[in-house]
C-alpha cells in the first residue's frame, strides 16, 4: 500500500561502480569475486577477480592470480595477472608471475619476474620476457 518500489530495487541491483577496501593489516584467505572496484592495502591469499578496477597499494600483497579490467599496482603480486584494459605498474611494485595485458605502463624501478604477454586481438605473441630482473626504462 505505501511501498516505494524504487527504494526497494536498489538492494537487488549490483553496482559496477561500487568501491570496496581491504585495509592494511587485514589478511583474507580464499578467492574473492568483486562486481565493482577494489582497493587492497592488506594481504589476499587466493585469487582476486574483479569486473572493475583493482588498486593494490604499497602495503598490499596478493598471493594468487588476479583478473580485472584495469589494475594499478604499487604492492606485491605472486601469481598470474590478467588485465583486459590498462595495467599501471608503479615503481614500488613487485610482480612475480606472467602478465597478460592490453596496455601497460611501467614506472622506473618496478620489478617484474615473469613474461609480459600482449593480450589483444592482433597479437597473442610474447612481447618481452624477463628473468628475475628489474625493469628499467630510460627517461628521455
Amino acid at each position: 500500500m505505501f511501498s516505494n518500489k524504487q527504494e526497494n530495487q536498489g538492494f537487488n541491483e549490483l553496482d559496477i561502480n561500487s568501491h570496496n577496501t581491504i585495509g592494511a593489516g587485514t589478511i583474507i584467505s580464499g578467492e574473492i569475486n568483486i562486481e565493482g572496484n577494489v582497493r587492497i592495502d592488506g594481504t589476499i591469499k587466493g585469487n582476486v577477480i574483479s569486473k572493475g578496477k583493482i588498486v593494490l597499494g604499497n602495503t598490499g600483497v596478493i598471493e594468487g592470480e588476479i583478473e580485472c579490467q584495469h589494475a594499478y599496482v604499487s604492492g606485491k603480486i605472486k601469481g598470474k595477472i590478467i588485465v583486459h584494459e590498462v595495467l599501471s605498474v608503479k615503481s614500488s611494485a613487485e610482480l612475480d608471475g606472467d602478465v597478460y595485458y592490453s596496455k601497460i605502463e611501467v614506472d622506473n624501478g618496478a620489478t617484474i619476474n615473469g613474461s609480459l604477454i600482449a593480450n589483444n586481438s592482433n597479437s597473442n605473441k610474447k612481447v618481452a620476457s624477463t628473468a628475475k630482473k628489474e625493469v628499467v626504462f630510460s627517461e628521455n
